[in-house]
């Protein structure tokens, strides 16, 4: 599916919001990922009780669902306003590279609150690796994507965070 391109040079302000809240549910998911991950274990090893989950386990489960929500809107959104067009600055090997990074993130960002979802309900340890894994797949996208905005910062030059920083 091809997305149409945006004539302005920004993100709608939905698009910047929802950007930001993944974000951060991220990293919020990222500080209570080990509890998770120790439940899920103990649970699957008749350890604990449901009612032992520690309540960051919880809270992990339903920041996933809310993460997962947010890429329905966010893909919804994308298909609605389009993306913007690459920089003048932005060459014909970073503009492909960037459009596979981004549709890596829409990928990883299904695959991981669903593994995790169904890796918690099945307590199957199959998928639970599968979610663990594309954690670590979503990692790696993450520093590549700060490293592409450091890029675009201080070698190119062309102000790309503004799409992602303020409303157009």
């Amino acid at each position: 599916m091809k997305t149409k391109e945006l004539k302005i040079e920004g993100f709608s302000k939905y698009q910047v919001i929802v950007h930001w809240l993944v974000a951060c549910f991220i990293l919020f998911q990222i500080a209570t990922g080990s509890t998770m991950s120790n439940d899920f274990l103990a649970l699957k090893d008749g350890k604990i009780s449901i009612e032992e989950v520690h309540k960051n386990s919880w809270y992990h489960f339903f920041f996933g669902l809310t993460i997962f929500l947010l890429m329905v809107i966010r893909f919804i959104l994308r298909i609605i306003f389009g993306v913007p067009k690459p920089t003048k600055q932005s060459s014909s090997l970073t503009i492909i590279v960037a459009k596979i990074i981004h549709w890596l993130f829409y990928l990883v960002l299904f695959i991981v609150p669903i593994s995790g979802f169904v890796a918690w309900n099945t307590s199957n340890l199959l998928i639970g690796n599968l979610h663990s894994a594309s954690v670590n797949a979503l990692y790696v996208l993450v520093v590549i994507h700060l490293i592409a905005i450091v890029y675009h910062q201080i070698f190119l030059e062309d102000n790309l965070i503004d799409r992602m920083t303020s409303f157009k």
